[in-house]
């Protein structure tokens, strides 16, 4: 039987979050990493794909590597899950077989995908007692463009939907972006719905401000306000300034819609091997690890980074604003702090250096 754990796009979390049980030396974590297996994508056109500029001469993570980086992640954390990204993780010939070494460790995935699989992929993913959730990324261009993608991808979420959990994904780019819509079809095909404003990324995105985020805070209160009543389960799948919302409907509802989070970074994997520690967000990267030992070094020392980078404002007013003053608001995602103020630079990779000694205490 697999392992199972909570989802944990949908609870308030941060470094004082509730983790799983972990023996003493291990990392600790309230999330498994994410691993992305191939650069290649069947559409490659989303405008706020984060993984564009990422792209390496091998397009595709060898079933190999696949399977050492497990046996890494099985030393380190005793978290049973991990999170395949891409690219378009459905476009491997053999997903199977990836899929197979997670079931392997008794481990459950979730895949982040467009929804544009066939039939003969999905039913070997209904058929894997690995895939435990589904994300299907929505965005309008994706049906614009490809015309046969919207009914294949609402076909495949309620398909998918009758054997393991679903939602939705949605990136709010302006005031036209169709919140209610995209709660109303999450609730016709029994899915959560998660959602994101447009933050910048290494490959140059177009991102909102501040500005924009707070214009919009009424129509996202509106939108949480509205999957209460038709039941959809809805949290925001990063973090989000929040002085975007009315102080009375945070506090109401700030932990209902788990409003209130601060990212910890674990691990990011990228086709290579190489380890990040978020997906948009490769200025800090470390080789690929040698062993076990070495990964629980790069992790420690990234959580490091992160922490020194939280202290940094993400935008002017978050200088005298208490929530970032005592670290209860991060200023959104933590991309504003680095790609948000200057264009990103042309090589983001920026490796760290594992002649110094990590912190002692993994558990911390």
């Amino acid at each position: 039987m697999q392992n199972q754990v909570t989802d944990y796009r949908f609870t308030s979390h941060g470094p004082d979050a509730s983790t799983t049980p972990v023996k003493t030396g291990r990392v600790r974590t309230y999330k498994g990493a994410y691993i992305s297996i191939t650069s290649l994508c069947n559409t490659d056109v989303c405008t706020y794909c984060y993984a564009r500029d990422q792209k390496t001469e091998s397009h595709t993570m060898p079933i190999e590597l696949f399977r050492e980086i497990l046996d890494r992640l099985q030393e380190v954390s005793d978290f049973p899950e991990v999170y395949l990204v891409g690219g378009e993780p459905t476009v491997i010939s053999q997903l199977d077989q990836y899929l197979a070494e997670i079931e392997r460790r008794n481990w459950t995935t979730t895949i982040y995908t467009n929804g544009g699989f066939n039939a003969k992929r999905r039913d070997m993913m209904l058929a894997s007692p690995a895939v435990r959730r589904i994300v299907f990324h929505y965005d309008e261009l994706l049906f614009d463009k490809f015309k046969w993608l919207r009914s294949r991808w609402e076909d495949n979420l309620r398909t998918m939907g009758t054997k393991c959990e679903t939602s939705i994904n949605g990136v709010i780019d302006g005031p036209d972006f169709p919140l209610i819509e995209l709660v109303d079809l999450a609730a016709d095909h029994g899915a959560a719905l998660t959602w994101i404003f447009a933050t910048p990324t290494s490959g140059g995105t177009p991102f909102l401000g501040l500005g924009q985020m707070r214009e919009l805070g009424p129509v996202v209160q509106r939108m949480l306000l509205h999957a209460v009543e038709r039941g959809v389960k809805t949290s925001p799948d990063l973090p989000i300034p929040l002085c975007i919302f009315e102080p009375d409907f945070l506090k109401e509802y700030g932990e209902r819609f788990a409003l209130i989070r601060r990212c910890q970074p674990f691990a990011y994997f990228h086709v290579d091997g190489r380890v990040s520690y978020c997906t948009a967000m490769p200025v800090y990267t470390a080789p690929r690890p040698a062993d076990a030992e070495q990964l629980a070094q790069t992790i420690e020392r990234h959580r490091e980074h992160d922490r020194q980078l939280k202290q940094q404002p993400s935008f002017p007013e978050c200088v005298t604003c208490e929530a970032h003053i005592k670290q209860v608001c991060q200023g959104g995602c933590m991309t504003y702090k680095v790609y948000g103020k200057t264009p990103a630079p042309k090589d983001n990779r920026v490796f760290i250096d594992l002649s110094v000694p990590p912190s002692p205490n993994r558990d911390a």
